[in-house]
Parts: C-alpha cells; structure tokens; sequence
C-alpha cells in the first residue's frame, strides 16, 4: 500500500469518528452504515462525479468498514 493512501485512511477514520462519535449501536447497525456509503460510492462513479468526490466516498467506505472491524459500537 503506497503511504499516501493509508494516510488518507487515517484521516478519514479520525474525521469519522470526530463528526459521529456514536458509530452504530450493534454490528449490524454497522453493517448497514457501511452498505450505504458504498451505495454513495456506487453513486458518485455512476453518476460520474469528480474524481476527488469519488474518492471520499471511497474513503468514506473505507472508515466504516475500519471502524467495524476496530468494533467502534457499542
């Protein structure tokens, strides 16, 4: 993995935990979350968005599915 890239994980897992400190209640809550934002995902490559919108989203992605395998719920 290039060093850039698991710095951008980093910074969207902290701004994800920042903005929604209370994640998801249970695993499939959490499941569910992460099923949404590869849909947004989905969307903004569908839709052909900017790169850098498509990234986000990605990232996005990226930092639920971090935040669910670091059990972030409760």
């Amino acid at each position: 993995m290039k060093p850039n890239t698991m710095k951008k994980i980093i910074q969207a897992v902290k701004a994800a935990r920042e903005k929604h400190p209370q994640f998801a209640v249970n695993l499939h809550h959490a499941l569910c979350l992460a099923a949404e934002e590869l849909g947004e995902t989905a969307k903004a490559i569908n839709d052909m968005t900017s790169w850098e919108q498509i990234e986000a989203e990605i990232y996005d992605t990226i930092a639920v599915l971090v935040r669910m395998a670091e059990k972030d719920f409760f």
